[in-house]
């Protein structure tokens, strides 16, 4: 998978390709998604997830609809990603939309833009993002958008994020303007204009956003079950994200060595491990 780095040895930003696999680990009972107003079971999320993501999957059981789902909200850094991101969650409004309005079934037909279409979208974007920040349209070239976590509004940008992605918008709107004939024509097909700006706007910010605990928080906010779970991906492999709904998750920290241990069973915490001392617990219940 493609993803776009800053070179801190010349203060530029590059794009590099990685290996991209999200894993997850859960226990409980995942039974609804909500990508938008209506909630889908596992069995109509699964056939919906195989036409967003362009990818079948006959696995049964929730762990693999799961898993999709956090495949297509984890976005940062990677523009193919970002674009199915926002074309899935903003310009589209009904999960018949990708089926072509019939109802969702492994027999409906798939309505979503081609992987090689939002490909070519994503080349797009990062031209014009290598554009602003390499040829010095940037306020700071080297800045690296943060964001601030709390619990009662979720998450914020810090301002100049906010600056720099509107600065962005302009920039790549204006240059999709000047593109060829052919792609617009495209992207005029499945992108109509009254969202063509939401769309680029979450592109944006899909791609400066979309990371582990973002991602987790919005699969939380839609999701209905009692479950636990654990989130990580190759492509942030210092990172992985916890978060429990309607039971609790345990973490154990051990102080002799770098270990940390969860479970959604306390019990187990305490199970002797050779040549240590005991692991002290904590408990997450019903948090991201």
């Amino acid at each position: 998978m493609c993803s776009s780095d800053l070179d801190a040895t010349t203060d530029h930003w590059q794009s590099n390709l990685i290996p991209f696999c999200v894993t997850i680990c859960h226990n409980g009972d995942f039974d609804e998604w909500q990508p938008y107003d209506d909630a889908m079971d596992v069995h109509t999320l699964g056939c919906w997830l195989s036409r967003v993501l362009n990818k079948p999957n006959a696995a049964n059981g929730d762990s693999p609809k799961m898993c999709g789902v956090m495949d297509l909200l984890i976005a940062k850094g990677c523009w193919f990603r970002a674009v199915r991101f926002a074309y899935t969650m903003l310009v589209m409004t009904h999960e018949e939309q990708v089926c072509g309005w019939e109802p969702v079934s492994a027999s409906a037909p798939n309505q979503m833009p081609a992987e090689k279409t939002m490909r070519t979208w994503a080349k797009q974007f990062e031209a014009a993002f290598e554009h602003y920040f390499n040829k010095g349209l940037s306020p700071d070239k080297a800045y690296v958008p943060k964001k601030v976590y709390s619990d009662a509004t979720g998450m914020e940008d810090d301002a100049q994020c906010g600056v720099i992605i509107e600065d962005l918008v302009g920039t790549i709107s204006n240059l999709l303007e000047a593109a060829g004939d052919d792609f617009k024509q495209i992207l005029e097909t499945f992108v109509p204009n009254s969202v063509r700006a939401a769309f680029v706007n979450g592109v944006v910010r899909a791609f400066f956003q979309q990371d582990l605990l973002t991602a987790t928080w919005q699969f939380f906010c839609r999701a209905k079950g009692t479950f636990g779970i654990s989130v990580s991906c190759t492509a942030y492999p210092n990172s992985i994200c916890l978060a429990a709904k309607g039971q609790p998750i345990s973490v154990g920290f051990n102080r002799d060595r770098a270990l940390v241990v969860w479970t959604s069973e306390p019990v187990s915490l305490p199970a002797s491990w050779v040549g240590m001392r005991e692991i002290g617990r904590a408990s997450c219940r019903e948090r991201v």
